[in-house]
């Protein structure tokens, strides 16, 4: 019986310094980097038609959970001289108990940290190059289905195709996750500037039909639309030092029930058939809407 408990302990100890060592090397050495880093960006840029490049890989460990660094990051393409991301960071916490059981890398989360990143939209989702965001392109991969997704410090340029203009959401800070069937998203950033303050929180599902349903809240403080919002069929309208909240329920794409506060020092309501014009100053209003079925 002695011998079996030195023996256990024997193994314990080991196993515990063999953890300590790896621990030790992994986080205090550039190892990893060395080992990995080209296996890694060739990985990448043979599967897709874009490259990825990264200085350097190391590991942080938080307990039994390691954590993936890559500093100063890029995506690109090229030879078309396309830009998609850069950062200074990308972490890519790894789940240690679910890869030990599957034999592969599980990733909890992913967090770009201080990035600029180029999305394109248009009717059928939101774009970074060929990867559609609102769609899952690989169902048969389950591994990146419960993953949290957060931008932290970073700019998003939002190029909408359907009306050519371009949208900047400034220091934006963003967790997305799926909770579900629902995807819980919680955001705020700058609109054009420090002053402009837009807060947005949804919890939203898709069926089948790819239709939007749940619910939708924002809070937006001194913004500028210094571009024309489209309004309602032709009409849009600019404001300044706009301040509002909104709350809505969505169900197959149409808002059922919504409510707003809005409030705006000065507004200009525009038909762009006729170019008749209705200037607003000092303008406040509350807006409710319930669809009657």
């Amino acid at each position: 019986m002695k011998r079996l408990l030195s023996l256990l302990v024997y193994l314990s100890s080991s196993i515990l310094l063999l953890f300590f060592i790896v621990i030790f090397f992994t986080e205090n050495t550039n190892i990893v980097s060395k080992l990995y880093k080209k296996n890694i960006t060739s990985y990448i840029q043979n599967t897709t038609s874009i490259e990825y490049n990264f200085e350097e890989l190391s590991i942080k460990w938080n307990g039994l959970n390691p954590s993936l660094i890559f500093d100063n990051i890029s995506l690109h393409n090229e030879s078309k001289n396309q830009h998609y991301l850069s950062g200074k960071k990308l972490i890519l916490k790894i789940n240690f108990v679910n890869s030990l059981k599957k034999l592969k890398l599980i990733p909890e989360e992913i967090n770009l940290v201080n990035s600029n990143i180029d999305l394109t939209y248009n009717r059928d989702g939101i774009y970074i190059k060929d990867f559609n965001f609102l769609k899952d392109n690989d169902t048969n991969n389950n591994d990146f289905e419960n993953v949290k997704f957060r931008v932290t410090n970073s700019n998003i340029n939002v190029i909408d195709m359907t009306s050519s203009h371009n949208y900047e959401l400034l220091n934006i800070n963003m967790v997305v996750f799926k909770q579900k069937n629902e995807i819980k998203l919680f955001t705020t950033f700058n609109h054009q500037s420090s002053k402009e303050v837009i807060h947005l929180a949804s919890n939203l599902s898709f069926d089948s039909d790819n239709n939007i349903n749940g619910q939708l809240y924002s809070k937006g403080v001194n913004i500028n639309l210094e571009k024309p919002l489209a309004l309602y069929q032709k009409l849009s309208i600019t404001a300044t030092n706009l301040d509002y909240t909104f709350w809505a329920d969505i169900e197959n794409n149409k808002f059922i029930d919504l409510e707003a506060i809005i409030d705006a020092s000065r507004s200009k309501i525009t038909n762009d058939l006729t170019k008749d014009r209705l200037l607003l100053d000092n303008f406040s209003s509350k807006i409710f809407y319930k669809m009657i079925s």
